[in-house]
């Protein structure tokens, strides 16, 4: 058979495998349809609110003025100006306490600003940390790139890209190689791309605003709007591999084809189980990419055959915001994606050969078309150790028939919080004891006064950031710290059995700070224990494949570090 002859048949194969694939997805949403309404009478959040939500004000010693983020709303209706920025939660010390990165835009207010907490009050630290005049930024990343024990920063956004050294709690700028002047740096990813012990780092570009002609957009009202990103010319993603800390060079072609995406989003991910990370980017309305790793060090694009460059039609999306997590507990990573209104957020399930757009069967689609998603993350924030989702949302465009002087009044939507249900999510609408309306973009997941839950950093095109405190408040939990290599350890994972007398359940957990929207996490795993809950085992499979089991129990209530074999 010629090749020719089998690519025809491996494609037909593959439009039939498509058609089957949309009739069972259109069964499973017909019989969801029929389901009568979840149980709320147990529910941890019937009776009292899961967060309490402040602005950054409430956290500031005065006279000292808080942290707000500007874009100014232009006539030219620029498009990066609806983008906002990030968040980023760092221990620059090594206190054990994370320090938090707000990232700021616009050149003509405050710069970005680098917070430590101190007896619940945010202490600017920013100039003498060494991050002071940093603006034009969209988001950071979180690593230790030359593998001395303290976490370094690289602050990225438009024609800005700033890889910081942290020097024993003070930052000095690391050189990295010459890149295009224009490039608009939207996300990026620290990850191990050819199995050595140090971190390479993934670049996300979006689009070249020096050669494209901005024109002004129209909407169906015939007033102005943004532009798609289609209306200027993409930039391609960049690869630079780490020369053992000293120096960060290009991939070289042969090892991988990237190309031009208006990208919003990057994770890296160990998707097929193969003890190699791989890459998905998030495109905005076009579509996505899957980067799997190879055994010979090169990178294949993948996303249309494991069914993950669209949504379960076949249409693009305006993917913005990436939570990566094994919500299922199979031991497989799920992706789920945010998105602009009109489309749902789309969740797709890891079933090992491929994935499959599960949005509207287990419901994390519920009440996502009418917004448009940011920052997401897939975090256990109710402690019954199942992978929970929440999205910030915040609109893009201007209401139709509506002024354009206020777009930060217009753009304003509400957060969605969805609990995961032993694998189905249920829609939470009781989320904090206050207004959590905002022009969401950036969402950091932390726990940052170290009681044991997950607290969480919502930064606001515009607006303050808001604080989301976790009121959970576990009896008993155990935090784990994973390191190899000197550094946190991105890339391992983590198996935990629970037995509470009458079932037995494995959870999975993996460790990264990437994800959600121009952000960075907590890398810490929380494990909880319940009434007449035993914690029967631990397993952590370190990147550099050696695998640890530990014995319970464990001292309970803090956070203990566990170091790789090397």
């Amino acid at each position: 058979m010629s090749n020719s002859s089998k690519f025809d048949l491996w494609q037909s194969k593959i439009q039939q495998l498509t058609r089957i694939a949309l009739i069972i997805s259109v069964i499973f949403f017909c019989i969801s349809c029929t389901e009568k309404e979840p149980d709320h009478s147990n529910h941890p959040t019937k009776n009292k609110s899961l967060f309490t939500v402040s602005q950054l004000d409430g956290y500031i010693n005065k006279p000292d003025k808080p942290f707000q983020h500007y874009q100014k709303f232009t006539p030219e209706f620029k498009i990066y100006e609806t983008l906002g920025s990030g968040v980023a939660v760092i221990d620059i010390d090594n206190d054990g306490r994370h320090e938090i990165f707000f990232a700021q835009f616009d050149k003509n207010h405050t710069t970005s600003v680098l917070y430590k907490i101190e007896n619940d009050k945010y202490i600017d630290i920013t100039q003498q940390a060494g991050l002071s005049n940093l603006t034009a930024i969209m988001g950071a990343a979180t690593a230790d790139i030359n593998n001395d024990g303290w976490e370094d920063i690289l602050i990225y956004g438009y024609k800005q890209l700033h890889l910081m050294l942290n020097i024993e709690g003070k930052f000095t700028k690391f050189t990295l190689p010459i890149l295009p002047e224009n490039s608009f740096y939207t996300s990026a990813t620290f990850f191990n791309a050819n199995n050595d012990s140090y971190l390479d780092l993934w670049l996300s570009r979006y689009v070249d605003m020096d050669t494209g002609k901005q024109t002004i957009c129209k909407g169906g009202d015939g007033l102005p709007h943004y532009c798609a990103p289609s209306a200027l010319p993409f930039q391609p993603d960049i690869l630079l591999f780490n020369t053992q800390g000293t120096a960060f060079i290009p991939a070289p072609k042969n090892i991988i084809d990237i190309a031009a995406a208006p990208a919003l989003g990057v994770v890296a991910a160990d998707f097929n189980n193969d003890n190699m990370q791989d890459i998905y980017v998030a495109n905005d309305g076009q579509y996505n990419y899957l980067f799997t790793q190879q055994s010979n060090g090169s990178f294949i694009e993948q996303a249309q055959v494991k069914s993950v460059a669209s949504n379960l039609a076949g249409l693009k999306e305006a993917s913005m915001g990436i939570a990566i997590g094994d919500y299922d507990n199979n031991g497989l990573i799920d992706l789920f994606l945010t998105h602009v209104e009109q489309e749902t957020n789309t969740l797709y399930n890891n079933e090992s050969e491929w994935f499959f757009d599960v949005t509207n069967r287990i419901g994390p689609g519920s009440g996502s078309r009418a917004l448009t998603g940011f920052g997401t993350g897939f975090y256990d924030l109710n402690g019954d150790n199942w992978l929970d989702l929440f999205v910030v949302n915040g609109r893009i465009q201007p209401k139709p028939y509506q002024p354009r002087e206020d777009l930060t009044e217009q753009f304003q939507e509400i957060p969605l919080l969805y609990l995961n249900q032993q694998g189905v999510f249920d829609r939470i609408e009781n989320i904090s004891n206050a207004k959590t309306h905002a022009v969401g973009r950036g969402l950091a997941f932390v726990d940052l006064d170290n009681d044991g839950d997950v607290d969480m950093l919502s930064s606001n095109n515009n607006q303050q950031p808001l604080i989301f405190m976790n009121n959970l408040n576990p009896d008993q939990w155990y935090g784990l710290i994973i390191k190899c290599f000197n550094r946190v350890d991105f890339g391992a994972r983590i198996t935990y059995g629970i037995n509470n007398s009458t079932t037995k359940q494995t959870f999975y957990r993996h460790i990264h700070t990437d994800g959600s929207y121009a952000s960075a996490s907590d890398s810490r795993v929380i494990l909880y224990l319940n009434a007449n809950d035993v914690l029967e085992s631990i397993q952590i499979q370190y990147s550099n494949q050696t695998i640890k089991h530990i014995t319970p129990p464990l001292a309970a209530n803090q956070y203990t570090t566990f170091n790789c074999i090397e």
